[in-house]
């Protein structure tokens, strides 16, 4: 009997978690975080089979902490929500704690723009 739940278990986390679900998840949560002024960014940023393409030619620099409107990540965040999916649908539990795209930043070896001051 256990042996039985157990298959079936796995066959729906085997369904739950195929690449191309995943891929989706990632894609949905990379455009939720990107930041946006045009829209350009978060529309030219797709799914393709089970790859997440950000095709837009800032996405690195973008990526590397470049733009003044976004200081955050997108990629580690993006990895960090697909494995707490991951985690989540084998656990059968949520966290707590929503996936901020602040935590755990790496450092960037891009130096950052410098914000320019305003005269008050």
């Amino acid at each position: 009997m256990a042996t039985n739940a157990i298959i079936q278990k796995l066959d729906q986390i085997k369904v739950i978690l195929n690449q191309n679900t995943l891929a989706q998840i990632g894609t949905d949560y990379m455009k939720s975080i990107t930041p946006i002024r045009s829209g350009h960014a978060r529309a030219s940023t797709r799914q393709e089979n089970n790859i997440i393409h950000a095709d837009y030619p800032y996405a690195e620099r973008l990526d590397n902490h470049w733009s003044d409107q976004f200081l955050g990540e997108l990629i580690n965040p993006t990895i960090r929500h697909i494995d707490q999916y991951v985690k989540q649908q084998i656990t059968g539990t949520s966290s707590s704690t929503p996936l901020s795209m602040n935590t755990s930043r790496s450092v960037s070896k891009t130096p950052s723009k410098t914000k320019k001051k305003t005269k008050k």
